[in-house]
């Protein structure tokens, strides 16, 4: 499922995969390390290893942000990668502290992943670090992580010069990944007028596509409003990037403003009039890529030929809103409805391909809908509890290197047996659900890779080209680990092979060892995940609860901003939570879905829970824009009936109150939309709740 929306969304646009920020960030990567290294050849071994290997590492904590989170990436990095360098140094001298140094020390920095992506990327890379310095018993210890630290901070400042030269290079590349999502969700929704399609899968297809939405929308939310060159620039260009961006939020709130009961629309419209509607709505996706790629490169040309497409799409509407008499009342009003909202996505992408204001912009707060993505010592003390993900993730780790440091350094597997725990902290995530997918895929992207690295060996017999070859696969390793990971092994494991072999010869010892390595780490990793599981399956009711709770808010924020006495920004950000929720359950039951005893689950469940949530989201959305517009006031009889219902179903989802009515069916005309239909699907919510509430009760902990 995932990778159908994944692939929708990428189609038509391959040439951004060259003109994308990552492309070029693994080039520079690439350059970082060859130019130096090159240069330090002469120099030996013992100084051109741990620089280029402290560019390796520590540039793979360079996730895209502004020129402060540059500065506190480096900051954090160079402080911890030393702190963690001088202890390992001190504590070498003896096995029993080596033995105490594994333990505290991949404790502490796997717990770094409670402040956020950044800093769990930071601690994840020292620890690597320590475990290279360690198996590659250098003669000097210290100069070794002295040369280290010089190339980490080589690579920091290529960065921070790289983000002040360019300073909106990752907002351009969020941009593009948000509308290209925002094309692939407008594809899934077509397929809710499409009969060809079942509308099970329909809604599958939406929920996913929305979900990596929710994503890339707070990737650009956080550049977009944590730069002050943005932000707060009145005019220029900062002012240009912020009206772009919130435009694009904007274009997200149009493709989710119109949902109707598409089950009885289905019967209502016409056959001729859905496959015109399924047309349009492929066709305002096909535009939204399009422009998509126009964020990477924007010409005259391109420009030109978008336009006409949206004018052809506008003159489309205008025709089919002229043969909407030819409908029944109730089928005619929804299709008028869907016509004035793709009306209004297609300004919106005029107002981005032409540079344009938004023609009546609303009045937010903007910076109140910037991601908390700054480390927070407040933010320990729930981490540190024991069901919290993190905190049982350091634990296993811990207890891992304890276990496995001293028969590896006692009984001496090769080599290269540091490689075992540098596979366990690699593979392994808090859930079970990624640790397995990361297992799956180091180990045939090892396979894969050493049979690669040694085809390659033979081929070109450590000739000149042979280096050449290990800098693309390494560039190939830095431009696929973030998106393509079992890709990327192939190519790291490939350069392994080549590197090593360059230094002392191929040998059947230098595969085997990789290999069997990479299978006792792996193994370990699953043994660690199984005894200090973070189940997914056990969220899922919490994760339910937190979604109905967010939409119950979002609807009273919803009437008091329609009774006047509401505020436009707090509606916006109850809408970005009620989003964030449906994407955090979605994925919750997809995480889920791949641990073991998952075959005990009731999927159908779980998938209508999924599907109700979604819908009565989107319902809640239109409903919101309506408000805005000062279209409508709230019915007394539906909003009423709507609250109850998701009042009762937090209270036993939470099990903490009891259902006061026996639920029963609320009727619904045939293409309801509007509070008619939150109604009944939020009715329909209780139901499937109750029921579930009795086959499954909640247990008490």
């Amino acid at each position: 499922m995932r990778d159908y929306i994944v692939n929708k969304a990428i189609r038509g646009s391959r040439l951004s995969v060259f003109l994308g920020e990552n492309f070029m960030d693994a080039l520079r990567h690439t350059l970082a390390i060859v130019v130096p290294v090159w240069f330090l050849l002469d120099a030996g071994r013992e100084i051109y290893l741990p620089f280029g290997l402290g560019i390796l590492l520590i540039g793979l904590t360079d996730l895209p942000g502004t020129v402060r989170d540059k500065l506190r990436t480096a900051i954090w990095s160079l402080c911890t990668l030393a702190a963690t360098a001088l202890v390992l140094v001190a504590a070498m001298s003896h096995w029993w502290t080596m033995q105490i140094f594994w333990v505290v020390a991949s404790f502490v920095l796997c717990l770094f992943g409670a402040g956020g992506n950044r800093l769990g990327l930071i601690g994840t890379m020292c620890l690597i670090l320590a475990i290279f310095i360690y198996g590659l018993a250098p003669g000097d210890a210290l100069t070794f992580a002295f040369w280290v630290f010089l190339g980490a901070l080589w690579y920091h400042g290529l960065s921070v010069i790289q983000v002040l030269l360019f300073p909106f290079r990752s907002l351009r590349q969020a941009l593009f990944e948000c509308l290209e999502a925002s094309g692939a969700l407008l594809h899934a929704k077509s397929t809710c007028y499409n009969t060809d399609v079942p509308l099970a899968a329909a809604y599958a297809y939406t929920v996913e596509a929305q979900r990596i939405l929710a994503l890339k929308q707070e990737q650009v939310r956080h550049l977009l409003l944590s730069d002050p060159k943005v932000s707060r620039s009145p005019r220029g260009r900062g002012a240009y990037w912020l009206q772009n961006g919130l435009a694009v939020m904007e274009l997200f709130e149009q493709i989710n403003a119109i949902h109707f009961d598409y089950d009885h629309l289905r019967n209502a419209v016409s056959a001729d009039t859905l496959s015109k509607l399924t047309e349009l709505i492929q066709g305002l996706s096909g535009a939204t890529r399009k422009l998509a790629f126009g964020a990477l490169v924007r010409t005259v040309p391109l420009e030109k030929k978008l336009s006409r497409e949206l004018e052809k799409l506008d003159d489309k509407i205008r025709n089919m809103a002229g043969c909407v008499q030819q409908q029944n009342e109730a089928a005619g009003k929804a299709v008028t409805e869907v016509l004035a909202n793709a009306g209004a996505i297609v300004q919106l992408l005029q107002c981005l391909n032409k540079h344009d204001k938004l023609p009546e912009a609303p009045p937010l707060d903007v910076l109140a809908f910037l991601p908390q993505t700054r480390f927070r010592w407040s933010g320990l003390r729930p981490t540190l509890r024991t069901y919290r993900s993190q905190w049982r993730f350091a634990l296993r780790i811990a207890v891992l290197f304890g276990l496995l440091w001293l028969p590896i350094s006692v009984l001496h597997f090769g080599h290269y047996s540091y490689w075992i725990l540098l596979t366990v902290i690699v593979v392994s995530r808090p859930n079970f659900g990624l640790s397995w997918q990361r297992n799956l895929q180091r180990l045939w992207g090892t396979l894969a890779g050493l049979a690669l690295g040694v085809l390659a060996w033979f081929a070109l017999g450590g000739t000149f080209w042979t280096w050449v070859l290990s800098a693309v696969f390494l560039f190939g390793f830095f431009w696929l680990q973030r998106f393509r990971y079992g890709y990327a092994v192939i190519c790291i494991s490939a350069v392994v092979v080549l590197l090593f072999a360059g230094e002392r010869g191929i040998s059947f010892s230098l595969v085997a060892e990789r290999l069997f390595d990479t299978l006792i780490g792996c193994g370990a990793a699953l043994v660690g995940a199984y005894l200090f599981p973070v189940w997914e399956r056990r969220r899922l009711r919490a994760l339910l609860g937190t979604l109905v709770q967010q939409q119950l808010d979002y609807l009273h924020e919803i009437g008091r901003f329609t009774a006047g006495n509401g505020d436009l920004t707090r509606m916006r950000l109850a809408r970005k939570q009620t989003s964030a929720s449906v994407a955090a359950y979605a994925d919750g039951i997809a995480q889920a879905l791949v641990e073991p005893g998952h075959r005990r689950l009731d999927v159908p469940l779980l998938f209508l829970l999924r599907e109700l949530g979604y819908r009565i989201n989107a319902v809640l959305v239109g409903l919101a824009l309506e408000a805005e517009r000062g279209l409508k006031s709230v019915p007394e009889k539906e909003s009423s009936w709507a609250i109850s219902a998701l009042e009762e179903s937090a209270g036993l989802i939470s099990h903490s109150g009891n259902i006061r009515r026996q639920p029963v069916s609320y009727p619904v005309r045939q293409a309801a939309a509007g509070w008619e239909l939150l109604a009944g699907l939020s009715n329909k919510l209780l139901c499937v709740v109750a029921e579930a509430d009795r086959k499954y009760p909640a247990r008490h902990r």
